[in-house]
């Protein structure tokens, strides 16, 4: 199976995964949760080159996961992901503007995609590239789909309306679709005040 690139096992009653494991090397992902694992993972994981990511989640055996720890140290694409991107600039909405509550905003940033990817498209469950929510206030936005090439710059927007009080930041980052979160945050940084009293 030389052209495997991902490999699923979650929930098979593993207690065991054999040496010939280490022999998938084109394997970027492995899932091997929801198993026993009594005899933990085969040293010829390590030469699986390509994995980057692993998901050994509900495995019952402490063990297991620590001799994973050891064993990522040694795998030199772990973690690592051909997505990414960079903030070029703050299109709308500078930080620090006062902004009354409850008013309708919209925020615009200028991003460049800087990984190898084209972001866009749809998986199989409907998830393409987003950017999405992180940390802070989302200033009541959902979100928003995000499309381009290796190199392109574009413009993200989302709609937004001030919420709190004082100093607010609303931090967000883009992900892919296998759930990864990448690049520079984004955020929407403002002075939230009360409205105006009319005459």
């Amino acid at each position: 199976m030389p052209t495997l690139r991902r490999l699923s096992l979650y929930s098979n009653g593993l207690a065991h995964l054999p040496d010939e494991l280490g022999l998938l090397v084109q394997v970027e992902e492995l899932g091997v949760g929801y198993n026993p694992l009594d005899d933990g993972l085969p040293e010829s994981i390590v030469n699986m080159i390509e994995l980057r990511k692993i998901d050994y989640h509900g495995t019952a055996n402490d063990a297991a996961k620590a001799q994973w720890e050891r064993l990522s140290e040694q795998l030199p694409s772990l973690g690592k992901i051909d997505d990414n991107a960079a903030y070029v600039a703050d299109v709308t909405i500078p930080d620090g503007m006062e902004i009354a509550e409850g008013t309708k905003f919209v925020k615009t940033w200028r991003i460049r995609n800087t990984g190898k990817t084209t972001w866009g498209g749809k998986t199989v469950w409907g998830r393409g590239y987003q950017l999405t929510h992180t940390e802070g206030p989302d200033f009541d936005s959902p979100g928003c789909d995000v499309a381009a090439a290796p190199g392109e710059e574009i413009e993200v927007t989302l709609a937004m309306v001030a919420t709190g009080e004082g100093r607010q930041q609303s931090t967000w980052h883009l992900l892919n679709p296998d759930g990864d979160f990448f690049g520079d945050g984004l955020v929407a940084d403002i002075v939230v005040v009360k409205p105006k009293l009319s005459p």
